[in-house]
């Protein structure tokens, strides 16, 4: 992780060895991260000593450095908020017909 190595070792650099620091991964193959991930990091942070290395959003048996997510999800969102999700192709008239559907 070329940001995280860039952190740890400007931190070093600074004499700031006391600084926890983390790095971790989401959206790995174009999946979304839910609250309920973003929630579960936060938990992770709260550790006296949370992982160095995390991923997020998915179930990473390769490595074992996902987080386990929130359940039940957080509700994040003002009561009565509509949330849909649209998928398109660029090109495809998806912009302008989303474009209005919010409208509506």
């Amino acid at each position: 992780e070329p940001l995280y190595l860039d952190v740890a070792a400007t931190l070093r650099e600074a004499g700031l060895n006391d600084v926890v620091l983390t790095g971790g991964r989401y959206g790995l193959g174009s999946k979304d991260t839910p609250p309920s991930s973003i929630f579960a990091l936060f938990k992770e942070l709260e550790k006296d000593q949370p992982k160095e290395r995390f991923t997020l959003g998915i179930t990473d048996d390769v490595t074992g450095l996902s987080l386990p997510e929130v359940k039940p999800a957080p509700i994040t969102a003002a009561a009565g908020t509509k949330e849909c999700k649209f998928w398109g192709l660029g090109g495809d008239g998806t912009v302008g017909a989303n474009k209005n559907s919010v409208k509506i």
